[in-house]
């Protein structure tokens, strides 16, 4: 606990400036094109709330060892992947993106909680599926109609892992001053981001 107060000190600029950006808070608003491999590989890099989210899941997962440490960002792509093909369906999921941005502020506080509070790994796979079905069935539902959206859910699962992998590095590099890790502060700055857009 004793280093909680100065990594939420280091954290609260960043978190500022993510606020300070709304025409990139979200990437589910329908802007842009929305077919095509390239669009979906583009696409969730436009928006905080997914960049933060994929981000946040390979943090936890650095947590890890290394038998582990691909679980969780294949269970956030996989459940991702069926909120799209049920979006594609029409299967209404009116919480989604509610859900959406209460992941930004959930997984910003179990990153920057778990060296204080372990949060059991069967929990954490939970949370996360539940977490990337939002994410997935809101992506689904800007896919035209009509468009069977194989290449633009193959360019989101890229982008996504890819944000998952850069997770993963930060969430391994050692603490630094005073036993400050850079996953604590990204946490941190996560979570009083994810409670800025709930708010608002």
């Amino acid at each position: 606990m004793r280093y909680a107060a100065p990594s939420s000190r280091a954290a609260a600029p960043l978190a500022l400036a993510l606020s300070l950006l709304p025409s990139f808070a979200y990437a589910h608003v329908g802007v842009g094109a929305t077919a095509g491999w390239a669009a979906g590989l583009s696409h969730p890099l436009s928006g905080l709330d997914h960049v933060c989210a994929a981000m946040g899941v390979g943090l936890l997962a650095a947590r890890s060892d290394d038998r582990r440490v691909w679980l969780l960002p294949s269970t956030f792509v996989l459940a991702m992947a069926v909120g799209m093909v049920l979006a594609s369906r029409g299967v209404a999921f009116p919480l989604a993106a509610g859900g959406v941005t209460l992941s930004v502020a959930a997984l910003g506080l179990m990153v920057s909680c778990a060296a204080a509070i372990a949060v059991p790994h069967l929990a954490q796979v939970a949370i996360v599926a539940a977490f990337a079905l939002c994410h997935g069935h809101v992506h689904g539902t800007e896919i035209p109609y009509g468009n069977p959206g194989v290449a633009y859910g193959a360019g989101l699962v890229i982008a996504t892992a890819l944000l998952h992998a850069t997770g993963i590095v930060i969430g391994r590099l050692p603490a630094h001053h005073r036993g400050i890790s850079l996953a604590h502060v990204v946490g941190v700055a996560m979570t009083l981001y994810g409670l800025q857009l709930l708010a608002g």
